[in-house]
């Protein structure tokens, strides 16, 4: 996944889902649902930063449920659309974001439903 992220590639980080799975997010103006509607999301929040590094914290792990206390440094580089409450317009300014990511799995390992928890603030500070 921070692989994914670092490279901003949304086509290689639709394929971790399966067809069907939820990405909830605080800066999605609602859950993408479907890997269609992820990659999309995706690619819009990949749009919006640049110089992207992922440092990963800890993992845990447990049956079929995965999650990553990460921190993401980036450029902001592009407006972040959080659909009725407005965009964030972008400040070109290196932001750094600590964040969980939190999956539940399939059988295969593939996220069948993804949350996010992170400090908005941040992007705006």
């Amino acid at each position: 996944m921070a692989d994914t992220v670092e490279r901003r590639d949304a086509e290689a980080m639709a394929a971790l889902y399966t067809q069907d799975a939820t990405v909830r997010h605080p800066l999605y103006p609602e859950p993408a649902r479907g890997r269609d509607a992820i990659r999309a999301s995706q690619r819009e929040l990949f749009d919006a930063i640049s110089d992207v590094e992922v440092q990963i914290r800890s993992i845990l792990t447990g049956e079929n449920i995965c999650a990553a206390e990460v921190v993401i440094r980036a450029t902001h580089t592009g407006a972040i659309d959080l659909g009725d409450k407005g965009p964030i317009p972008a400040s070109g300014r290196r932001v750094e974001v600590q964040e969980v990511w939190a999956f539940d799995l399939d059988p295969n390992g593939l996220i069948v439903e993804e949350r996010d928890y992170l400090d908005t603030a941040a992007l705006l500070a």
